[in-house]
């Protein structure tokens, strides 16, 4: 492959159960990229890979957990070359807009463990995706509640870490408004393994009966974070919270 060029590489499953893995891995064994269920269900998907260099690269079409992995059965390898679009995002519009609002303030990194997280008090998880997508999820708070929205992203090591962030922005908006940079809270650690950079903000104050609350997390750019590409794009989650 010449450097620059881009490929969509997708192992489907036919039958049998298999949980499909797949593996980018360049001419000195470096894994570039890998994917699990990217595809859709438990189909594999490397979407619009770039390479970063001319030379040879393997692509490993294996089972979930590989030679740990109990999954079998036949599966369907394609390879497309040049970009593909990305999927029409998803629209994230709530069927009513909220009449409440919430105070939002910063809260320092020793404080953020004093507070349960919104995600507790959320229906449902918003899903993991590497291409630009608008999600919305629903949740319940108690009026005298405060919780901290934590906007995670983390990276195989610190130096990739540092990569993605140079072309990585977060904003919040709260009922309706733009939430100043100054009440968020941004840092970075390790869990895990894995070096992670913090965006949060502590909610409290709740009035109303509905609030509408979102994150946007922008990359300028395609970012590889050790383990996957994203595409460059907006990434936005929106929740809608009945107040109790």
């Amino acid at each position: 492959m010449n450097a620059g060029e881009t490929v969509t590489i997708r192992m489907e499953e036919l039958s049998g159960g298999l949980d499909p893995l797949l593996i980018l891995i360049d001419a000195n064994d470096n894994v570039l990229a890998y994917d699990d269920d990217g595809g859709g269900g438990f189909d594999a998907e490397l979407r619009n890979i770039s390479f970063p260099q001319s030379g040879t690269y393997t692509v490993a079409a294996t089972r979930y957990q590989q030679a740990q992995g109990y999954t079998t059965g036949e599966y369907k390898l394609t390879i497309h070359y040049g970009a593909l679009e990305d999927p029409t995002p998803e629209a994230a519009s709530p069927d009513t807009p909220g009449d409440g609002s919430v105070q939002v303030s910063p809260v320092s990194r020793d404080g953020i463990a004093r507070y349960p997280t919104l995600e507790s008090a959320l229906a449902s998880p918003f899903a993991e995706s590497t291409s630009p997508r608008a999600q919305a999820v629903t949740g319940t708070v108690q009026r005298d509640q405060s919780c901290v929205w934590d906007v995670t992203w983390c990276a195989a090591d610190e130096s990739t870490l540092a990569s993605n962030l140079e072309v990585l922005d977060v904003r919040f908006v709260a009922a309706g408004q733009p939430v100043d940079a100054r009440d968020v809270t941004v840092y970075t650690d390790t869990r895990r393994e894995l070096a992670c950079a913090h965006h949060a903000l502590l909610l409290s104050g709740w009035s109303g009966q509905r609030v509408s609350i979102g994150a946007t997390l922008t990359l300028r750019e395609p970012v590889f974070d050790g383990f996957r590409i994203y595409t460059s794009g907006d990434y936005t989650y929106q929740v809608e919270l009945r107040v109790d």
